[in-house]
This record gives structure tokens, sequence and C-alpha cells, in this order.
């Protein structure tokens, strides 16, 4: 079944998902789709963040509907972010490891959404 939001899209197999999932997994490529759309323009490190951060959660969600477990080796979207510049063929051969190649200019994933993380867990671990 295709789901569709604005000029995205997706062919999910839903035969493997139970039919009382099926909205709820629906839902959850729809918000993916709107964090792509979000993302497509400049906006403040921060909400890049955060928007990340709810990406990495859908997919947790997504693995327990499908049935796998919690593993963010197994997380593909990431790299499918539209303004992500990340190396695609690189990363799909290291799918399933701890790897993941990001290019310091990345907006989502590059030095600036770094720096904001690594300040944000040093203030964590002042207070």
């Amino acid at each position: 079944m295709i789901v569709e939001y604005n000029i995205y899209s997706i062919n999910v197999n839903f035969d493997i998902v139970e039919e009382s999932k099926h909205d709820i997994l629906r839902e959850l490529y729809i918000s993916m789709f709107k964090i792509f759309e979000e993302l497509e323009y400049i906006i403040s490190p921060q909400r890049t963040l955060l928007l990340s951060i709810d990406l990495e959660n859908i997919e947790y969600k997504m693995q327990d509907i499908f049935g796998f477990p919690h593993n963010r080796n197994y997380h593909r979207y990431w790299l499918k972010i539209p303004t992500c510049n990340c190396p695609k063929l690189d990363n799909s051969e290291y799918y399933g490891t701890q790897f993941r190649l990001t290019t310091n200019d990345c907006p989502i994933h590059g030095d600036r959404i770094k720096n904001l993380i690594n300040r944000k867990e040093k203030i964590k671990r002042i207070i």
C-alpha cells in the first residue's frame, strides 16, 4: 500500500503488520514526511535537532509495529531527509552497523548540530 503526503510517498508492505496497527503505521509515515517537509527550509539548529530526535523516535515506533527490537543501527530514514548531504551509498553499506558517515557541512547531521548536542550533554552533566 502506498502512503502519501504532499510530494512524499512510500510503498509499505502492510501485510506483515497486524491490521489493527495499519492506521498507526500510516500516521507514523505521514509524521515522518512532515518532518522531511519542515527540514527542507532553513531553520534553527535547535529545531533541526528536535526534529531529528522526533524522527529517531518515529523509527523506534516503526520497529515496535513491525515487531523488531529497538536498534538504531537499523534506522534508515535519518539519511533520507531531503537536505541531508551525507554520503548515501557509503551509509547504505554500513546499514545494520553502528557506523554512520556524516559530512561536516550537512545541515542535519553536521558540525552545527553536533556542537549543539555536545553543549546539551555538557549542561546535563553539570546539572
